[in-house]
Order: C-alpha cells, then structure tokens, then sequence
C-alpha cells in the first residue's frame, strides 16, 4: 500500500435518507475509522459497518444501519493506535508487506498529529516566544495573559473589576444605532436632545436654565438656592417656615431660626426621619442629633467636646493600622471543645458553652465544660476560641473537678501563642518547670482569662 494523499478527515451532512458516507483515504484496519454523528462517537457494528476487508489501500465505504437525521454532522477520520507491533526476527527473510504496513502506519501517524495540531491555535511562524503556560479551566473565569506575558491565567470579575452588565443594558449594547439605543433605554424627545448636544451650555439651555457659561445661575429669591452671577447670595434663601439660611461676610453660611432667639434649630435631611440640631437650649448640647423634628436626641456633642450615644455605638469591625483608634467591638459566644493533645478522641459533653468580648485587639472570655467521658490521650486541651492569638502564651484562671494532677503540682492553663487553644500544664512547685497535664475524660471546668489577637 502507498499512503498517496494527506487527507485522513471526511465530513458531510446527514438527510435522514442516505445511509451510505465514503471515506476514498487508505487506513489499514477497519478499527481505525472513528464516526461521530453530532460531535457523539458511534460504535462500529452497533451504529454503522465498513465495507471490504483490511488492508483498504483506497478507502471503504461506511454503511449506517439507522440513517442520520437531516441537517447532523457527519465526520469520520483515520485514527491509528500510537503503537508498533512488526517483530523482525533476526536472518529471517524481510517481509516486504508488514514491512511497508508499518511505514504506511508511521505516515498515517505522522498525518493524524498534523490534523489534530492543525485545530490547536499557535503563535504565528515568526514569533519569538515559547514555553507559554496556560492555567487549567475553571468555570466562570476569563483567560488572559499573566503580568508577565508568558502565560495565560484565570481572572474573575471580582479580581478585574469587571461587573456583567444586566439583561436590560445587554439590550441596549446590541443596538445597531445611537437612535435606537436611545429607544431602548426609553428616552424622551428632550432626552433625546440633550444626547446629541454639543456643549453644556447648549444642554443648559434645552433644560431652560439660560445660555450663560456657568452652571449654577438664577437669581436670589428662587424656590432652590442658585446663585446670582456674582456666585454669592444677595439675600437669605427660605428653606420652609422656620429656618432661614443668609451669609454676611464673616459667617460663611448661619442657619438662624425665624422663631426668635433661644430656640434650637433643626436642619432636616429626610422627612420624618433624622434632623440635625444645632446650639438645642432644650437639650444643653451644642451639637445633637435627634429624631423627626427633635422628637428624641439619638446622639449629642456638649460644648467640652464629649459626647452621648443614647442607643449604642455600632464599629464597622475592620483591623486599623492606627494605635490609636478603636477599631472593634464585639460580644458574642462560641461552643468550646475539650479533647487529648497526642489522641484528640471523642468526647461525650453533658453540658458546653463559652462567651467572649472582643475590645479592640483584646479577647475576655469565659468557658465552662462538664464532661462524662473521653477518650482522648495526652494533655488536656481546650480548643474553639473566637480568634488565634498573637505572642507567647498568656495563662487564664481556672476551677477544676475531675482533672486529676500529680500531687504537689498546679494545674496551669494557658492559651497557646498563635493557636486559638487552651493547653492545661501543670505547674511544678519544687523546680519552677512547667510540664503537660494529663488528659481526664470525666471533668468539670471553668475558664476565664484575656489574649490579644491580629
């Protein structure tokens, strides 16, 4: 057999009639033909049977027992197996034909890897990279090169901060036209006008606001508070019945009241929400924050600069760099553990609980652990504390019953340094040394101490 052309892929289409497909390329043995139908590989004699017997020096015809569905893809290639199975025997006759069968073969294989490299994409002929990487797939992620342009990598939106826009504005994008994108966003005709105007001062004046270059025009006395061209106000602007809003030349803004001297002022943000009161007579702080119109003061600030939270304050919990700022504040509870240092075991609790305060970078807690049994080995070890601490080791006080020590020893818990643990050692009197305690399965414990934390 020759291997005469390059060609080892055919494709063509189904109509739900023909049910016989050539393949004219030469292929050495009958399983060497895959068939998919669809992007799904068939199974020979299941799906389809291939005319002749092997060798087919000119190809064979492939015969589908069910005839593909009109419009499917159909595609059949030569895919020889990546092994060599000729066993020359040394001073024997050369068998011509396997002989030639394998060279047909290594030809065959040679035309496989260049169609299967043919679909993969490749830098162009001239380029000077290689060894390019390229991250393993996961889902969700976009693929781009690294800083470093020698590989690609995953990205993900929130890393990029790339947001998908949202079905509505997918509509828009797509619009063929400025005009129809204004449609699709449900622009008026003014709307429209002030899209394709081409100056500020143009868009000024299709508002009605008046054709001068600046933007913040009107005169004194208007329902909102422009300025006059002389970018100052010439007379007090009326907020609502009771304030009133004027400047003089060394007070920048005042918020005086109409009502008559001695009475607090009130500038309200949202009605029936929160108002700002300043210099409130009632109340006897110079700045206070109040509720609908001053019906309750929610915050203070007197004249010495202290301060009165009437319902708490709330901290946003975020570690700060600054020594000098509180950043934290938090109570809360957790469900500590009790098991053996070398074997942790299982152990059976009758009754658990913790709590703790968190005060800056400053844990305070307290546990308490009944215990009936335990299987643990090793030292005691209390485990579950909100956060890991940071240094050495920092003892806690502690009321034990059922932990038994060696005589003449002091049990001494401490919270391991960077651990979020409790270890239970023991204390030895005569020497000064610190040693392991050893773990009891029945126990009753209580525990309280502080640590700091990151």
């Amino acid at each position: 057999m020759t291997v005469s052309t390059t060609v080892s892929k055919n494709a063509a289409t189904g109509n739900g009639v023909t049910t016989l497909f050539a393949f004219p390329y030469p292929f050495i043995a009958a399983t060497d033909l895959q068939v998919y139908v669809n992007g799904v590989l068939k199974t020979l004699t299941t799906d389809y049977t291939i005319s002749g017997s092997a060798p087919y020096p000119s190809g064979a015809n492939v015969t589908f027992l069910v005839a593909p569905a009109n419009g499917t893809s159909i595609v059949i290639k030569r895919v020889r197996p990546f092994t060599q199975t000729l066993d020359l025997v040394e001073n024997d006759p050369l068998p011509a034909e396997p002989v030639e069968q394998d060279f047909d073969h290594l030809v065959m294989l040679a035309q496989q890897l260049s169609e299967a490299l043919s679909r993969v994409p490749q830098l162009g002929t001239a380029s000077l990279f290689s060894n390019i990487t390229i991250d393993d797939p996961v889902a969700g992620a976009l693929v781009g090169w690294n800083v470093s342009a020698t590989g690609l990598t995953n990205y993900f939106a929130a890393s990029t901060a790339l947001t998908p826009v949202s079905p509505y504005m997918a509509t828009v994008l797509t619009q063929t036209s400025a005009a129809l994108a204004r449609a699709a966003l449900g622009s008026t005709t003014i709307g429209d006008a002030l899209f394709i105007t081409a100056s500020a001062a143009a868009a000024r004046t299709t508002l009605g606001l008046g054709t001068a270059a600046v933007a913040n025009t009107g005169v004194s006395g208007h329902n909102l508070p422009f300025l006059d061209g002389a970018n100052a106000w010439s007379a007090g602007q009326q907020f609502n019945a009771g304030a009133v809003v004027s400047t003089t030349n060394t007070v920048p803004l005042q918020i005086s009241n109409a009502n008559g001297a001695g009475t607090a002022v009130y500038a309200q943000f949202l009605a029936n929400a929160a108002s700002l009161g300043f210099i409130g007579a009632s109340t006897g702080y110079a700045l206070s924050m109040l509720d609908n119109l001053g019906a309750a003061q929610r915050f203070g600030v007197d004249s010495t600069g202290q301060g009165l939270f009437n319902n708490g304050v709330a901290f946003g919990n975020g570690a700060n760099a600054n020594g000098t700022v509180l950043d934290w504040y938090e109570e809360g509870t957790f469900t500590p553990t009790y098991v053996g240092g070398t074997t942790a075991g299982t152990t059976t609790y009758t009754s658990r609980g913790g709590v703790f305060i968190r005060i800056g970078k400053m844990v305070v807690f307290f546990i308490n652990i009944i215990t009936s049994a335990g299987t643990g080995t090793g030292q005691p070890t209390v485990g579950g504390l909100p956060y890991s601490s940071v240094g050495t080791f920092f003892p806690c006080s502690f009321y034990n019953n059922g932990l038994a020590g060696t005589s003449g020893n002091v049990q001494q818990p401490i919270v391991l340094g960077g651990s979020s643990n409790i270890a239970i050692n023991q204390y030895v009197q005569t020497t000064g040394a610190q040693v392991a305690g050893t773990f009891d399965g029945t126990v009753e414990m209580y525990l309280t101490g502080m640590y700091p934390c990151a």
